[in-house]
């Protein structure tokens, strides 16, 4: 049986004609999901109403994505049914289903609920971040080398490095008054370096998973960095308020409950512009009620203005946002209201929430602050960026309903179970030699490596653009380099890629620079390709791809994950394609390389 499962209704599909198609993520470079043929459905009242939609006009005036479970015979999958054209008094519809229907694949990196980090002294931070690893802290602060930042306005007295540590402690921006005058002299920047299997355990954290597998038992990945294009920066000028929420300021009632009145005002004593920096991150739970206003109000008038507001209940907040406020001279009477509103409780929310107030009549990077690694990702989603470490490092991800589990591909095809399936031969598959394939990898600063059945070669001239297989890795490591006697990652100053570096702790000189290996392992394209590339590429350009058609009852087990034993030999799928065409019985086509 196929059934689809939505909230509180189910649609038997087993006799519509539907066709399911699986492909091995194995063998392409994304994280691809399992998907139906578009096909057709009754468009009864009652389907209408599950569906959601008040009347058949609705119905085809619209698009609907209405998410569920997908019941294939004895199997159930995550599933998300996308409603199309009507036609007469069918309804076509599209499936997609299974593991990589992960909604967090498709949310950015900065939109996941990291958690506020609290800046005491940069002394106390460079204890406890620079002699530690993951996962005893989620990031760390490694010496970079980022000349150019010396060009940008307020930076003039910048001294090279991104988090300059001179063994004690990080260099420090001042402020001084000489005769009257003020400078702020920004010597240094803090830039937080998230681990990179700190960055994959997040994110499948975030969709209620653990993970597992030998990606994150490999001890040169646990020293791996991600270096971002931004930092941290806090202007501080002669205005500079910082403060937390913790406790309520009064109280209201409301249909809900009691609500708990968070409250900060802020005068501003010039004309200018002020800034409000703020990170809210609040779990459902504490946030089943949440408003947040900014306003300002005219002292005399009464009057006021709205200048930034939120509101949402029983959903997760996670907001990282900074407004400016432009306070004419007319206006300097006006009070600016900090006004957040939550279910009440006893319970402090200091962890939960940060806010900054300045006005931009100074620039002093304050580097004792607070931040959250949402400030630093890069604008990709979840996916895209496991996407870019699945090419990168020939990874095989599985997830259920409790882990994610990621292996070395090597190690993933040791674990596959072997199906016996010579009762589903045919007389004649078609069979096709790979002997011709080469591989390409390329790294984002333009590094490669060619590869066919002979190993490593230097050209392509004589290769047929038909047999190319490209894998383009989105990554490059961070060249290390020595700049005014210190040798450590150089900035590539390019956000088109992801940037990655080792970080293994203090040197013997207290610094905390970035190293160029970890046992010999640089994660340049050639040890990358020896590492996790070259038995594969092996396999692949001296075996053959075999295609299939048959019938097969439902109680068969195909699924690509599995090696089939066919033809005398061991076959890993790469793509079934399942077409039920009656209550028993599929036609089934399948493509499969030898292994």
């Amino acid at each position: 049986m196929i059934i689809f499962y939505g909230n509180g209704f189910q649609i038997d599909l087993t006799l519509m004609g539907i066709t399911l198609n699986e492909e091995s993520n194995m063998f392409i470079d994304n994280l691809i999901k399992s998907y139906s043929f578009p096909f057709r459905i009754p468009l009864l009242d009652q389907t209408v109403k599950n569906l959601g939609f008040p009347n058949v006009e609705a119905v085809s005036s619209s698009r609907s994505l209405i998410e569920g479970r997908l019941l294939v015979d004895n199997t159930y999958y995550p599933a998300k049914l996308r409603t199309g054209d009507v036609q007469g008094e069918e309804l076509e519809v599209t499936l997609y289903y299974g593991d990589e229907e992960l909604n967090v694949y498709g949310t950015k990196l900065a939109s996941l609920p990291w958690p506020i980090n609290i800046v005491t002294t940069t002394f106390n931070l460079a204890e406890k971040h620079l002699s530690s690893g993951w996962p005893e802290v989620t990031h760390n602060f490694p010496m970079v080398y980022k000349p150019s930042l010396k060009e940008k306005t307020d930076y003039q007295d910048f001294q090279f490095f991104a988090n300059n540590y001179d063994g004690g402690n990080f260099e420090a921006n001042v402020e001084l008054t000489i005769e009257g005058e003020t400078s702020f002299l920004n010597k240094n920047v803090l830039m937080p370096c998230p681990y990179l299997l700190e960055i994959v355990r997040f994110g499948y954290l975030s969709s209620g998973r653990k993970v597992r597998g030998g990606f994150f038992n490999d001890e040169r990945l646990k020293k791996m960095v991600y270096i971002p294009n931004k930092f941290l920066e806090k202007f501080r000028g002669s205005t500079y308020d910082y403060w937390q929420f913790t406790l309520p300021d009064s109280t209201d009632e409301i249909d809900l409950g009691t609500i708990g009145i968070y409250k900060r005002t802020l005068s501003p004593s010039t004309p200018g512009t002020y800034n409000i920096k703020f990170n809210v991150n609040i779990d459902p739970v504490r946030a089943k009620y949440f408003y947040l206003r900014i306003y300002r109000r005219n002292t005399d008038t009464e009057e006021e203005k709205t200048e930034f507001v939120a509101s949402s209940i029983n959903n997760r907040v996670n907001i990282n946002k900074e407004i400016a406020i432009n306070i004419l001279g007319s206006l300097v009477t006006d009070e600016i209201i900090v006004e957040m509103r939550l279910l009440y409780s006893t319970s402090t929310i200091k962890d939960l929430n940060s806010f900054e107030y300045s006005h931009r009549d100074g620039r002093l990077n304050q580097l004792d602050t607070s931040y959250s690694l949402a400030e630093i990702m890069p604008d990709i989603t979840f996916g895209e960026f496991m996407d870019s470490l699945k090419n990168w490092l020939n990874l095989d991800i599985l997830v259920n309903e409790e882990f994610a589990t990621i292996d070395f591909l090597d190690q993933a095809l040791d674990k596959l179970p072997i199906m016996e399936n010579e009762h589903l031969e045919v007389k004649y598959p078609k069979r096709s030699s790979n002997a011709d394939r080469t591989f390409r990898l390329s790294y984002a600063d333009g590094n490669e490596i060619l590869a066919d059945r002979t190993g490593v070669i230097y050209s392509d001239l004589e290769k047929d653009s038909s047999d190319m297989v490209n894998i383009e890795m989105d990554v490059r490591m961070a060249a290390v380099q020595q700049n005014y006697g210190r040798l450590t990652a150089v900035d590539p100053e390019d956000d088109s890629s992801l940037t990655f570096a080792f970080y293994d702790g203090k040197d013997i000189f207290g610094r905390n620079p970035t190293v160029d290996n970890i046992n010999g392992f640089t994660a340049k394209i050639e040890d990358v390709y020896d590492e996790f590339w070259k038995k594969w590429i092996y396999r692949r350009t001296r075996n053959k791809t075999i295609k299939d058609r048959f019938m097969a009852h439902y109680t068969e087990s195909l699924r690509v994950r599995s090696k089939i034993y066919k033809y005398n030999q061991l076959l890993l799928p790469k793509k079934i394609r399942m077409r039920r065409v009656s209550l028993e019985y599929y036609d089934v086509e399948m493509e499969a390389e030898t292994i």
